[in-house]
């Protein structure tokens, strides 16, 4: 009864919100393990060492993925509502400020904490197995 234009609503918050969110993510990774691969390196006498644990992998791949999911959260909400019907004719920036407003602050972060459990769990299980794979197919190698 709505039409075809209802299957995309909140596509804009989507994808206004999956930008930010990978970006966040890949760079504090990068930007974690680096740290953590020079700690290594300084715990075995400055040998270089760029393979960690699949642990330290799986750590840091968690802690960027929840880094950038509470980043990017509120996006997330908007996104949800306006598929659900709520905010008609609106632009993203617009909801959040109208949610915001009328339903305070609170209502932007709502459902945080299970979201960031979620993507804790799949940020670091994806990195990990992304680097026991280019481990495994000697990706960046140098030889």
């Amino acid at each position: 009864t709505e039409g075809l234009l209802a299957v995309y609503r909140g596509l804009g918050a989507s994808l206004l919100g999956v930008i930010p969110f990978s970006a966040i993510k890949l760079s504090s990774y990068d930007a974690l393990r680096q740290r953590l691969i020079t700690a290594r390196e300084g715990r075995l006498g400055g040998q270089p060492d760029t393979v960690l644990p699949p642990a330290l992998n799986m750590a840091a791949g968690a802690v960027a993925g929840v880094s950038a999911a509470t980043a990017c959260f509120p996006l997330e909400v908007i996104r949800r509502r306006m598929m659900m019907g709520e905010f008609k004719g609106m632009s993203t920036f617009a909801a959040i400020a109208v949610l915001a407003r009328t339903e305070g602050f609170a209502a932007v972060y709502g459902g945080v904490f299970v979201n960031m459990a979620k993507v804790s769990i799949g940020s670091g299980a994806s990195f990990a197995l992304y680097e026991f794979f280019k481990d495994c197919l000697h990706v960046g190698d140098v030889r």
